[in-house]
């Protein structure tokens, strides 16, 4: 009888990941013209003038005529909320880029939602300090 119902919570997690719509964010330094991310990473070396990190995100097959990103510094484990960004999109492309710049050393989370609130997608990265 376990091993039945192992089988059927992976069917039923496996279901669910093909079902999900694939819609992801990726940190780069810029985007092409086709919106591949070019140097895209999870770590960044802060300058002087500050760093600027592209938030670039993919759609799947329908897309939200707005997004908002939530932007959390994450200090001894805890997010602290820094801003939220909303940006309009052009419905004719498949992807939106987004250029922020930060300040500060450390780690972050950004949160994507839609025009109705819903979370689109989540991730982190690192800002490095620089060395001299």
């Amino acid at each position: 009888m376990k091993k039945i119902q192992q089988i059927l919570l992976a069917f039923g997690l496996l279901a669910g990941v093909y079902g999900a719509e694939a819609q992801s964010i990726t940190f780069c330094k810029s985007t092409d013209k086709e919106g591949h991310a070019l140097n895209a990473s999870q770590e960044f070396t802060l300058t002087k003038s500050g760093t600027v990190i592209v938030f670039l995100f993919q759609f799947a097959p329908t897309k939200p005529s707005s997004l908002s990103y939530d932007l959390y510094k994450v200090e001894k484990g805890k997010e602290v909320f820094s801003a939220t960004m909303k940006q309009s999109l052009d419905p004719t492309k498949e992807f939106i880029s987004k250029d922020v710049t930060l300040y500060d050393a450390g780690a972050y989370r950004v949160y994507v939602y839609d025009d109705k609130d819903k979370l689109l997608a989540k991730s982190g990265f690192i800002i490095k300090p620089a060395t001299n």
